[in-house]
């Protein structure tokens, strides 16, 4: 599929595979090289399919890497901000209570599909404790342990 000539993804998936290129690029290493041409593509074209009422779990699989590159990079505030943004699409399509939030994607029924969401939305989270500092881990008191 890839590999035809004629093939052209939708304005999400394409956006997916410029996050992946992104940031997986051996170039982007360098210490002069983390705010580049590809960087700034990539973050307006992202901004430009949320500004088009884009809402698709691809879009937010984007954000979520662009929002890794940018941690991975030290462009801060960047990051955390675009963790922030990821936070909001996830909480917009429902990823936080997707049985009782009012969902705007279709409802899943494979397996698969659901634990890809699930996963977006811990990799959300994961993110959002990385980027303010908190705690992986929860601080239990012994009051906690023993009631």
């Amino acid at each position: 599929m890839l590999n035809d000539p004629g093939f052209k993804p939708l304005p999400d998936v394409a956006l997916l595979f410029s996050a992946m290129h992104l940031l997986t690029d051996e170039g982007s290493n360098c210490r002069n090289s983390t705010r580049t041409n590809s960087y700034w593509s990539v973050k307006d074209y992202a901004v430009a399919l949320e500004a088009n009422a884009v809402m698709t779990p691809q879009l937010l699989q984007a954000n979520v890497l662009i929002a890794a590159y940018e941690i991975g990079h030290a462009i801060y505030p960047g990051g955390y901000l675009s963790v922030g943004r990821c936070a909001i699409i996830g909480k917009a399509l429902g990823l936080d209570n997707r049985k009782n939030a009012p969902q705007m994607l279709r409802r899943y029924g494979a397996w698969a599909e659901l634990e890809e969401l699930r996963r977006l939305w811990w990799a959300i989270l994961l993110l959002d404790r990385w980027v303010t500092g908190e705690s992986l881990v929860p601080k239990l008191t012994l009051q906690d342990m023993f009631t």
